[in-house]
Parts: structure tokens; C-alpha cells; sequence
């Protein structure tokens, strides 16, 4: 991969969750400077604690420097950002808060000819304002099918891709339905930190220790598309087990609090997910399937897999393409069932396998060939403006 250009960057805030945008700019950042413009909201606000104390955050990095801190490998750079993108005249004046703000930051740093790369569906309408050489899209999930998902949503992620010069879908469903202009729509598989999900060995957390085995174990946000009444029957099949449920909590849990095997035992700190989901016996993907899910893409399916858990998932069409090494199932029945098979199944042989097939989805490889597809876009769009310049 070549190195030295300047990138723009539309992700979530820096640092905030693990997503697939955060590796890639981690991997990225060893060879390009990068401008990081933390989230700019993708739903409507409501007023309830959480999301007030979310604005307030927001609010107090406004006025803030931009700087890399020694934990932070880009520049992170936070525009004034009102969460009313459905108001067209506040939608426009947010825009132009942001082109303010990037271009500012991008003289201060003297950029180059920087490369737009986003994740955000909202910014299709600053394609060619930020004085870039080229425009990208990463799309990571069907957004607008997100509850409370602003209705301009559709719109600006139109924009963006027919304004985009490639377009990466973490899904075969988001791929054949975002198309750009040039035709380069390509899948993005999703990757894992081999290196960070491994068994450290060890003792279990002590939380762990003091709940039954064995340990039947989610981790990850527990949002509105989990559905709780699998885990609810998968804990009543099993009694004897603990259910163990790691992770934000974004809906109501009523139901699983109601069984006395189900533990929400909240959200793990990244660096020390590893140390518990090693100890899982069976790592759980209980998606509903609808709209939303089957164009999504789990993060912890590679992530179980590489920690050489046993995977029993509902039937997302990502996860189906992981057929030899993890148990896809169609209804309640089926998925309690294999939760059943794969307590049995505790051969090294199958966990060596498991690993063995994570190793081919290394964040490296996989930023080296999005950013070698984006230099080839960006050379010929580069190209295309010489030729036009010179007749």
C-alpha cells in the first residue's frame, strides 16, 4: 500500500466503541495523516437521560483544539452540530459548520489534496466543498431502518453515493444497493484483532467464578434487534448453565431479568473482552431478522471465532458464508438446539479450526485493500481532472 496521503475521515467519535471504521483508521493512521470528524448524529434526539448526557458531551468537545493525543493517532476535529438534520435550513447550516471546521483544520495541517473517506450516510452534500481529491463511502449498516433514524437519512446517503467515487458495504445486500456513478461498489468483509482475541489463559473474571457452568455467553450492545426470547429460551433449556450477557444496554431487559440464569453483567471494557469471552462456552449472535439485520455484519463472529468459541447464530446472510465453523439456525427450536450441540462439542480440533479460519480477516489486510482500491479511484479521478484541464 502506498503511504503519505492525507485523509478525511466521518466516523463515530474516536475511541468511543470498537466499530469497523475504528480499526481501519487505526491501521491506516501507521501510514496516513488523518483529520477524524467525530459522529454527527444519525438519529433524532429524545429526551431521556442518556441522550442528554450524550448531547452534553458532544457539546463540551465544540470548543475544543483538535489534537492527537498520545492515545489518539489522528486529529480529531468536532464541528458545531445541531441534532435536527431534518430541518432543511438547520441541515444546511450545519454543513457549513463543517466544511468550517475540516477546511480550518486541514490548512492548519497543511493537507494535500486529502481523500475523503465516510462513514457517516449525513455528508453527500459536501462532496467537493472540503477541497478534496476524492470522495468515499463506507457504509456500515442500513442506517435508515435504525429507530429513530432521521428522515433525511435516505436522501443524503443518496447523494453520497452517487457522489462517491467507491463504495464499500460490509454486506452483499448494502453492496447490489449502493452503487456509484463509477460502478465500483465492492464488499467489505468484516476483520478482527487476532492478536487482541486470543486465549491469555489465566483464571476467569471474578463475576464468572461465581456463576454456575457452563457459561452461554453474548457480548455486545444488547439493542432493540437482539432478540431476548431466544436468550430467554435458551436459558430455560438449560438451567443448570448462565446465560452471560456482556455489553451496553440500549432497550428494556425485563424479560431477561426475569430468569434467575440470566446474567447482565454490563459493559467490559474492550482491552479486557478477551479475558472473559475465552471462558465462554458457546458464543451466542441472537439477531432478530428483519430489514435491518440481514444487511448487517456482527463484529463478534470473528471475534468468538478467533477466541476458538463454538458460534451459534440466528440466519443472517453474512453469517451463513461461516457455514463450516458456526451453527446457523432458522427458528427458536433450531438455535436452542445447537446451543445443546455445541456444549457437547468441546474438541480442540474444532477450535483449532475455528481460529484457523479468523486468521484470513486481519484488519491489515483487509484497510491495505480498501485503501489500494481508493488510491486506484483517486489516481484516476486525478487523471480525469488533468486530461479535462488540459483541453
Amino acid at each position: 500500500m502506498s503511504t503519505g496521503r492525507d485523509l478525511i475521515v466521518f466516523a463515530d467519535d474516536w475511541g468511543r466503541y470498537p466499530s469497523t471504521i475504528q480499526y481501519l483508521g487505526r491501521v491506516l493512521a501507521e501510514r496516513h495523516r488523518i483529520i477524524w470528524i467525530g459522529s454527527l448524529g444519525l438519529r433524532k434526539p429524545e429526551f431521556h437521560l442518556r441522550d442528554v448526557a450524550r448531547v452534553a458531551e458532544k457539546a463540551s468537545r465544540w470548543f475544543r483544539q483538535p489534537a492527537a493525543e498520545p492515545s489518539s493517532p489522528v486529529i480529531q476535529v468536532h464541528p458545531f452540530v445541531l441534532p435536527f438534520h431534518d430541518v432543511d435550513r438547520l441541515r444546511r447550516l450545519n454543513m457549513a459548520s463543517i466544511v468550517r471546521a475540516v477546511r480550518a483544520e486541514a490548512e492548519r495541517q497543511r493537507f494535500v489534496e486529502p481523500i475523503v473517506i465516510s462513514a457517516s450516510p449525513l455528508v453527500g452534500e459536501l462532496a467537493g466543498l472540503l477541497g478534496e481529491s476524492s470522495f468515499h463511502y463506507v457504509c456500515l449498516d442500513d442506517f435508515t431502518k435504525f429507530k429513530g433514524a432521521f428522515d433525511c437519512l435516505a436522501t443524503t446517503e443518496r447523494l453520497l453515493v452517487e457522489r462517491s467515487e467507491t463504495v464499500f458495504s460490509v454486506s452483499d445486500i448494502l453492496r447490489q444497493t449502493r452503487v456509484p456513478v463509477s460502478g465500483r461498489s465492492y464488499f467489505l468483509p468484516q476483520g478482527v484483532d487476532t492478536d487482541h482475541f486470543q486465549r491469555r489463559g489465566g483464571e476467569p473474571p471474578l463475576a464468572l467464578r461465581a456463576l454456575p457452568r457452563p457459561w452461554i455467553g453474548f457480548f455486545g450492545i444488547v439493542a432493540p434487534w437482539i432478540d431476548q426470547g431466544l436468550l430467554v429460551s435458551t436459558a430455560r433449556r438449560h438451567p443448570s448453565a448462565s446465560v452471560i450477557v456482556l455489553g451496553r444496554v440500549s432497550t428494556t431487559t425485563e424479560r431477561l431479568g426475569a430468569e434467575p440464569n440470566i446474567h447482565l453483567l454490563g459493559e467490559v471494557p474492550y482491552a479486557e473482552l478477551p479475558s472473559w469471552g475465552q471462558w465462554f462456552d458457546v458464543g451466542l449472535i441472537p439477531f432478530e431478522v428483519n430489514e435491518l439485520t440481514v444487511a448487517s455484519n456482527p463484529l463478534k463472529l470473528l471475534e468468538y471465532l478467533a477466541l476458538g468459541l463454538p458460534v451459534v447464530s440466528t440466519d443472517l446472510p453474512e453469517v451463513r458464508k461461516f457455514a463450516d465453523v458456526a451453527s446457523v439456525t432458522r427458528d427458536a427450536g433450531s438455535f436452542v438446539q445447537a446451543v445443546t450441540d455445541a456444549l457437547a462439542d468441546r474438541s480442540d480440533g474444532a477450535s483449532d479450526l475455528r481460529r484457523r479460519r479468523s486468521l484470513s480477516y486481519s484488519w491489515r489486510a483487509i484497510a491495505d485493500e480498501v485503501m489500494s482500491k481508493v488510491l486506484e479511484a483517486d489516481a484516476l479521478c486525478r487523471r480525469s481532472r488533468s486530461t479535462v484541464g488540459a483541453s
